[in-house]
């Protein structure tokens, strides 16, 4: 019998939509960037982010998230489409 492997949870962490600069529309919501994700992949003990977001106050925001998760984060995998 194979030895029993410790289970691998997700969360997704969503950033909040940021303005863009754009001339305002005549109608509707002020123009924005979509949110974007990181997610965090985690076993008993370490952790890998998959896509470090792109801004200061991002990075600081996903970086107190993964510290609620109390793992060691081991490695962060970028975005290959920027």
């Amino acid at each position: 019998m194979p030895a029993s492997r410790p289970a691998l949870s997700y969360d997704v962490f969503v950033a909040p939509s940021k303005p863009a600069k754009a001339p305002p529309p005549l109608v509707g919501d002020p123009p924005a960037w979509d949110p974007i994700t990181s997610t965090l992949i985690f076993g008993a003990r370490d952790a890998v982010l998959v896509d470090a977001l792109m801004t200061v106050r991002e990075a600081t925001a996903v970086a107190d998230w993964i510290e609620l998760h109390d793992r060691q984060l081991t490695t962060v995998v970028p975005r290959s489409d920027r």
